[in-house]
């Protein structure tokens, strides 16, 4: 009867330490799992983070570029060389546009009426914001609404002069201002001569908090024929 006894509890408690072997393996097997989900997901996500930056900074340098263009196309047309490169009343805020059928390049300016216009919403260009990036044949376009999709990106740009004072020192003028260079009352009144400008490119898109990431170039394009 001891004997008995005795070899039942054994078995017993084996039972038993069986069981929990089993819920520990369970535990540690779903942790695993778990772990390399999180690993995947976290992948994917920051996969699509890169491949959005990576068309942020595309489309920000072709703002740049179509800026340059437009200075070096001055040139070879022998035109001023900031045509189409400063808005009505050096109006600060532009938006890059590309003609469908010709491929043509050119910029639009405006000026924001009160501090809340420098939203980037409230710039209207046939209904819809100026700084909207629609996708359209494999082209980025923007201002006004497009027969292909309404993307993820927003993109407008600064422009303003660079001026110089007679000891060769510059002074750009601000995003707040109308000014011409030497223009009295402005930050820009001592230096006269205008021998550039300097444009800012900033691409917008919403992270999954709804919080914008931003990517920002700047270039600054002189008058070669001024130095």
């Amino acid at each position: 009867m001891r004997l008995a006894i005795g070899h039942t509890s054994i078995g017993k408690n084996r039972r038993g330490q069986s069981m929990i072997e089993v819920i520990i393996a369970i535990g540690i097997i779903t942790a695993g799992v778990f772990g390399t989900i999180m690993v995947i997901v976290t992948s994917v996500r920051a996969g699509r983070v890169a491949a959005d930056r990576l068309t942020a900074v595309g489309l920000a340098r072709e703002g740049i570029e179509i800026a340059r263009n437009t200075r070096d196309s001055n040139w070879l047309t022998l035109s001023q060389w900031d045509a189409g490169l400063k808005g009505p009343n050096n109006w600060p805020i532009a938006f890059p546009r590309i003609d469908v059928s010709s491929n043509a390049t050119s910029m639009s300016f405006y000026f924001p009426n009160a501090a809340a216009d420098w939203n980037y919403s409230n710039i209207i260009c046939g209904g819809v914001a100026c700084s909207n990036v629609y996708l359209s044949s494999s082209q980025y376009l923007q201002g006004g609404s497009f027969g292909g999709g309404d993307t993820q990106f927003s993109r407008l740009m600064y422009v303003n002069v660079i001026c110089q004072n007679a000891g060769g020192a510059e002074k750009i003028a601000g995003n707040s201002e109308q000014a011409a260079c030497g223009q009295v009352g402005s930050t820009v009144a001592a230096y006269p001569a205008k021998v550039g400008a300097r444009v800012i490119s900033e691409v917008r898109w919403p992270n999954s908090s709804a919080t914008a990431h931003k990517v920002i170039l700047e270039e600054r394009l002189y008058d070669w024929r001024w130095f």
